[in-house]
């Protein structure tokens, strides 16, 4: 409800759709990264967007959905971890800080978008412990820390502007009853 409340900030009929533009944006500029990875012909890379995009708009319906605004930080977290992909997913204590912020920001738009980026989370993590990395936990501290950050923010935000009621209610209609 922020995206919307923000949107309708900017403006009353065109503000959610700034938004869903500046998301898009951010998230095509997210995958043409990703692809650059395994592609260096630039026209196969924008082929390769269009069709990802003729997808995509095939499945938006009317747009301003919860698994759009979920996908620049999903975007984010898979580029993460097929960068890292050749190394074993050894993410850098940086790394797994923006895994942790992106993994809550999407839980707290709708928690089960999350799915598409937890088995690689779970190879990485496995992969550090088969291999008895060092910075094992490390890496799960600075995870947890953008956990913790983005979820206090929130909690912090709806105490003090809503009341325990209203943080009652997020709790409920963005976790249990999700």
């Amino acid at each position: 409800f922020f995206i919307q409340a923000v949107g309708l900030l900017i403006n009353e009929y065109w503000g959610i759709f700034v938004l869903q533009g500046v998301s898009l944006s951010v998230t095509l500029w997210i995958w043409y990264k990703m692809i650059s990875l395994f592609q260096k012909n630039i026209w196969i890379k924008f082929g390769i967007i269009i069709i990802a995009l003729l997808f995509f708009f095939g499945y938006c319906e009317r747009g301003n959905l919860c698994e759009e605004w979920s996908l620049p930080y999903i975007s984010l977290l898979i580029y993460l971890f097929v960068k890292h992909w050749p190394d074993g997913m050894r993410l850098s204590g940086k790394e797994w800080f923006i895994v942790g912020v992106c993994t809550t920001t999407v839980i707290f738009i709708r928690a089960n978008n999350i799915a598409p980026t937890l088995g690689f989370a779970i190879y990485s993590i496995s992969s550090e412990i088969i291999k008895k990395e060092k910075s094992l936990i490390q890496h799960l501290l600075m995870g947890l820390l953008g956990c913790v950050l983005v979820a206090g923010f929130w909690i912090v935000f709806f105490l003090l502007y809503y009341g325990k009621d209203a943080l009652s209610w997020m709790i409920y209609g963005s976790f249990l009853f999700n």
